[in-house]
């Protein structure tokens, strides 16, 4: 098998082991994230934990076709990081940031992703602002099963004068009702290789 096939097999697992291709709960996810970004002009994205990374699931933008927030990242980074990976020990945390193989902030200064964790258990959502020119920012929260687990991470993402002190308490009230919805639709984890490292 290429590694491309590999990759999709992969892929497909991971979705199938959210129950994601259960036709209503796609469906109803989709809404949620149609309605945050058409109604309320929010690009979102919902990933999962796959292995080491990041893995994208589904997104919506106001300005689609022209911004797409498609791809994967390693586990460790932002905000998202901070939403899948919140329950957690600190050790976990330390040996997946240890095995990164991205040069990014959180390699360097492990305390970040840990601060971002923190955030996640004491207000169930965090904020990160990516240290490029472009100062992208995200805003993010656990999606959990009905048994409290976290399956995947629901993410506001935009620019840093989007998420200003003022506009936080709105935005992170919709934010915490949005990724409550979207648990709602009873999307659950029946793939171990789901929020898990392989």
């Amino acid at each position: 098998m290429s590694k491309v096939s590999d990759k999709i097999s992969y892929l497909e697992g991971l979705l199938d082991g959210l129950d994601l291709q259960d036709e209503k709960t796609a469906k109803m996810m989709r809404g949620i994230l149609d309605a945050l970004a058409h109604d309320r002009g929010i690009h979102c994205k919902i990933n999962l934990r796959g292995g080491h990374e990041m893995v994208h699931v589904m997104d919506a933008s106001p300005l689609r076709p022209y911004v797409t927030l498609e791809g994967n990242h390693p586990l460790v980074v932002g905000a998202t990081a901070g939403a899948l990976l919140c329950d957690e020990p600190e050790s976990e945390l330390l040996r997946l940031v240890g095995e990164c193989e991205a040069d990014i902030p959180e390699k360097h200064d492990p305390q970040i992703l840990l601060d971002a964790v923190d955030d996640v258990r004491r207000k169930g959502w965090t904020y990160s602002v990516s240290p490029n020119r472009w100062r992208v920012a995200a805003i993010a929260a656990p999606i959990r099963s009905a048994d409290g687990a976290v399956i995947a991470a629901l993410t506001f993402v935009g620019l840093e004068p989007d998420f200003t002190p003022k506009k936080i308490p709105a935005i992170t009230k919709l934010l915490l009702a949005s990724a409550k919805a979207c648990a709602s639709t009873g999307a659950r984890i029946s793939n171990p290789r789901v929020g898990g490292c392989d």
